[in-house]
Order: structure tokens, then sequence, then C-alpha cells
């Protein structure tokens, strides 16, 4: 399918290591290089794209890379038919994951919602993928209404398909 695909690589000295509970305060460096890409194509035009753009900028194999995604399947299966020479980490990115948090918890109002939130971002970076998602399980939706319970659904159903891509925790340290 044709659609609007934007792709930045960009490259930054890692910071510090900080506990779970301070994730959100960490302070990046700025990236050194950052090169962004927009097109309205195919994946695999896409993905032909990004190894193009490796093999333009120079980058040796084996390099450590982390492949940052919204946790479509099209991205993890062009990086991995792109990239599986690299070292790469294959991460979703927090924000896509705590849209689907706060929809489960929005039936909560906005402070309640955010601390839930925040706590179970904290549990996720502190168990991983696969042990958070049993415990999201073991803990139940915030509430049992019809609009929580499909947007429950949702996010497990969403966590489920990226359980391979939600080591936080490992990133953080």
């Amino acid at each position: 399918m044709r659609e609007i695909r934007q792709s930045v690589i960009s490259k930054r000295t890692p910071v510090s290591p900080v506990p779970a509970e301070q994730w959100d305060q960490r302070v990046l460096e700025a990236p050194t290089v950052r090169l962004a890409v927009c097109g309205i194509a195919h994946c695999h035009v896409i993905g032909a794209g990004w190894e193009r753009l490796v093999r333009v900028l120079g980058l040796p194999k084996g390099m450590e890379m982390s492949v940052i995604s919204d946790g479509a399947k099209w991205i993890w299966d062009q990086a991995a038919k792109r990239f599986g020479d690299q070292d790469a980490q294959w991460v979703v990115d927090v924000y896509h994951v705590m849209l689907y948090l706060f929809a489960a918890a929005a039936a909560l109002g906005t402070e309640a919602a955010k601390q839930w939130v925040h706590g179970r971002v904290i549990e996720l970076i502190e168990k991983g993928g696969p042990k958070f998602i049993e415990h999201l399980k073991g803990i139940g939706p915030p509430d049992t209404s019809a609009a929580t319970m499909e947007a429950w659904a949702k996010l497990l159903n969403y966590l489920s398909d990226n359980h391979d891509s939600l080591w936080y925790g490992r990133r953080l340290r």
C-alpha cells in the first residue's frame, strides 16, 4: 500500500543510565547528525531507501543501532530485511505505547489517567515486554465500561504484537 512514510536517521551520544522512575526526566544529548526522509511509496521502496542511505552514509556492518517504530509490522519486516547484519535493537517508541495506555484509562479522568499510565510505564520499564503483558492481564483494566474493555483489548493486542520490542529498562541502563 502506498502511503506517506517518514523516516529519521540520527546519531546521538548515549546518556548516563537512569532508574525507571526517572525515565521521563532524563535529558538526551542533541543528535550530532539527523537526516529525515519522507515519501509516498510502498514499504519495500522505503526499506530499499534505508539500505541505500546506510551505504551512502558509510555505516559499518555490525554497527550498534536502534530501530524505533510505532510498531507497524512493515517497519519491523523492512528493518529485518535491510539491517539483519547490524547489531540492532528493535524498540516500540514509548509515546505509542502510552497512547494505548491512555485510551484504556480514559474513563478515569485526566489526572487519574495520568497517574495510572505513569505507574504502568514504570512497570513496563522494570518488567520488560512479556512480563508486563502478563502483569496487565493479572491486574485487569482500570474499569469495566464498554469503551475501556475495547481499549483494553486493543492495548493487549498491540503489546502482544510487539512483545519483543518493549525492553525500555535495558535501554535506560
